[in-house]
């Protein structure tokens, strides 16, 4: 009876540990989507600048502003680039930590049934 009880616990258990897991993935799922439009975003901004450039028509001063934009959007992309990665590795973490979870509650769960 007690081993009933106990796998009816494992199985709630791995139900909790399978929708955190999806929950999960889905928020990540949804923040890179984000990550992933504005990095298209800020290489699009970069192309353009090109463009600013010749519209400065040498003056300094202008150039120097569009000098110091391209600057901050390519901090910007190179910043959103390792969000992307930082992302990625912890969506990784997170599902290795789980199945991992999950592979020790069900081999628990087998160990009680054989009993």
């Amino acid at each position: 009876m007690v081993n009933v009880v106990r796998i009816d616990e494992i199985l709630k258990e791995i139900n909790r540990i399978e929708r955190e897991q999806e929950e999960a993935n889905g928020y990540i799922r949804k923040l890179r989507k984000t990550e992933e439009e504005v990095h298209e975003d800020l290489k699009v901004m970069l192309k353009e600048i090109d463009h600013e450039f010749e519209l400065c028509l040498g003056d300094p001063k202008l150039v120097r502003l569009v000098e110091e934009r391209h600057e901050i959007l390519k901090k910007l992309e190179r910043e959103c680039g390792e969000m992307l990665g930082s992302l990625e590795e912890e969506r990784k973490r997170f599902n290795h930590k789980c199945d991992l979870d999950l592979e020790e509650l069900r081999m628990e769960m087998k160990r009680l049934e054989a009993m």
